[in-house]
């Protein structure tokens, strides 16, 4: 099982079914958001700090429950005092006039008429506020998503193949990379350029912050209570110059490195009446304005940063047709095609979509052994902009010889609630909190965490390598980990798939498009072919797949010492996954 943190928000509506939100990502997309000052930027990403120790309280007048955690929260027999928690520890990067406006704004964000006067209230507000907490509920946003402080980068319509979603990946992945510079500037100018995460499970605990003004370094440890696992630590670091990964260290904890972009940016689904409509969406960083006083929205700062990421979406598309020597012939078309506009009186081998341009690909690559998905090949005269560049980049990567993946939203196979947070909170009505009877509540920031569930499995599987210069610096190229790389978390999560957000265990079937593996006559075209069934990936005489997983799961629970290595080994040879 991969620890991965603490839940940000339990769901009142839908008959309490939790919502996949964790708590450092909750802060940091509302910190994002008000990052206009200093001391309104720290104040967003302390604001729910005393979340972590899950404390609940059961109203009978108002049938519900309610999560404390402000200041005068009883821990260990003693009130919490937000003045000594963080007043010391930021004294070296905040005046004490601003520290203490910090701690009231922290103290108030739960005040609705604080609406017009308290940033984080601002951010977090759905009637009177941009209300981006709705980004955590559901994936169906009443608001337009711009008064909600998201930016659309790209909205795409009509994508029919899987050269289309390749192309749209591909992007995403770029725009992510760029972005992250661009989110790195500004934390830095605030003084954060990294921000580490402690969780330790076991005995409750006031929560300790740490600012390294030397090096802008913003430490929190929480203390999370739990008996179930006890002395279970996962630490988070986010930066801007990390991809995502997570690894086992030698004193047997978990690391996981994230990208400030990997929480800030989102690419989700929704139906329309062209299909369905894919939208890339981004945090728009310092557009809540806070002078002191009052509260407002910044246009210009919106205005600059949309113009800075359309020209990070232009330049991506540039880096895209440059390694596959395209030279820009899809320059201005390319971003049309996505965003479902089609022209001319040709169509296309793959998709048949419309196309104005003769473009024969080899018929010695389309129909040779090495093009297995050949069944999909129609009797068009040319090719559309997305399928040929989806057609040649797969191409590329697969001539790489290393594995190429996109990670994709993991499926849920099931969710359950820890035992000891349930036994805490049984309450005389037979309830507790959360109810994840029914699975969990899709939204915009759960799909995004369930996009960083499948990048940690295909983690524990692959170990990046080396690659030609002649790929953007934002494509990773991987190999199956060697057996001196193995650690058991890697073997486990592996064969378990199971996360911990507590107090939520959830079980996940891993998604991604994958190219180049298992041999040079596999395409990553057949990883989304609904035939394929639960394909997690791919061997040259079996495919792993997550009922043969299933299967070694209870071996794992019984083995008192897991010898994963040989476990490993067997796995590798049974399905031939290195040829």
């Amino acid at each position: 099982m991969l620890s991965y943190g603490v839940i940000a928000r339990t769901q009142k509506s839908f008959d309490g079914l939790p919502t996949l939100a964790e708590i450092t990502h909750h802060q940091l997309i509302v910190a994002t958001l008000i990052a206009s000052d200093k001391k309104s930027f720290f104040a967003g990403l302390l604001h729910d700090a005393l979340k972590p120790l899950l404390k609940f309280e059961l109203e009978k007048e108002r049938r519900g429950w309610r999560w404390l955690h402000l200041d005068g929260l009883e821990v260990g027999g003693t009130k919490v005092n937000l003045e000594e928690i963080v007043g010391q520890s930021l004294s070296t990067t905040l005046s004490g006039n601003e520290v203490e406006s910090l701690i009231q704004l922290i103290r108030q964000h739960h005040n609705r008429d604080a609406v017009k006067c308290n940033p984080i209230t601002y951010a977090e507000n759905e009637k009177s506020g941009l209300g981006i907490t709705l980004i955590e509920a559901t994936l169906f946003l009443k608001k337009d998503l711009k008064d909600m402080g998201l930016y659309t980068c790209i909205e795409a319509k009509g994508l029919t193949h899987p050269y289309h979603f390749f192309v749209l990946a591909l992007i995403h992945q770029g725009v992510k990379y760029y972005l992250n510079k661009v989110y790195d500037e500004v934390f830095s100018l605030l003084g954060l350029t990294r921000l580490i995460v402690e969780y330790n499970f076991g005995n409750e605990k006031v929560p300790e912050i740490q600012y390294d003004d030397e090096n802008s370094v913003l430490m929190l440890r929480y203390y999370v209570p739990s008996t179930s696992y006890k002395g279970m630590k996962v630490v988070h670091e986010y930066g801007g110059n990390v991809f995502f990964n997570i690894e086992e260290t030698e004193t047997k904890y978990v690391k996981i490195h994230h990208a400030w972009s990997d929480v800030l940016t989102f690419l989700i689904s929704s139906p329309s009446t062209d299909g369905l409509t894919y939208k890339m969406l981004c945090i728009i960083p310092g557009i809540i304005v806070y002078n002191g006083k009052d509260v407002s929205t910044n246009n210009e700062t919106e205005k600059k940063f949309e113009n800075t990421v359309q020209n990070i979406v232009k330049h991506v598309i540039a880096e895209i047709q440059e390694s596959i020597e395209l030279d820009g012939s899809y320059n201005e078309v390319l971003l049309d095609y996505v965003e479902g506009n089609e022209q001319g009186d040709l169509k296309c081998t793959f998709c048949w979509k419309k196309t104005d341009r003769k473009i024969r690909l080899s018929q010695k690559s389309l129909l040779s052994e090495k093009f297995t998905d050949y069944h999909r090949i129609r009797t068009g005269e040319s090719v559309c902009p997305l399928c040929h560049i989806g057609f040649k980049y797969e191409e590329l990567l697969r001539m790489q010889g290393p594995a190429f993946y996109l990670s994709l939203p993991c499926e849920i196979s099931s969710v359950e609630v820890v035992d000891d947070f349930k036994q805490k909170y049984h309450s005389a009505y037979g309830a507790y909190p959360l109810n994840p009877e029914e699975g969990v509540v899709l939204s915009v920031l759960g799909l995004s965490t369930m996009q960083l569930m499948s990048e940690a499995w295909y983690s524990s599987l692959l170990k990046e390598v080396n690659k030609r210069s002649s790929l953007p610096k934002w494509i990773r190229l991987y190999a199956l980990r060697a057996q001196k790389d193995l650690r058991g978390l890697y073997v486990k999560f592996l064969i378990d798939r199971r996360v911990l957000i507590y107090p939520l265990i959830i079980k996940i079937r891993p998604k991604a498009l994958i190219s180049s593996y298992g041999g040079r006559n596999k395409k990553f075209v057949l990883n989304t072919e609904i035939l394929e069934g639960n394909t997690l990936w791919r061997g040259s005489e079996l495919d792993i797949t997550e009922e043969q997983l299933d299967v070694l799961e209870p071996l794992i629970n019984t083995l008192k010492s897991l010898p994963y290595k040989k476990i490993y080994g067997k796995m590798v040879n049974l399905y031939g996954l290195r040829e």
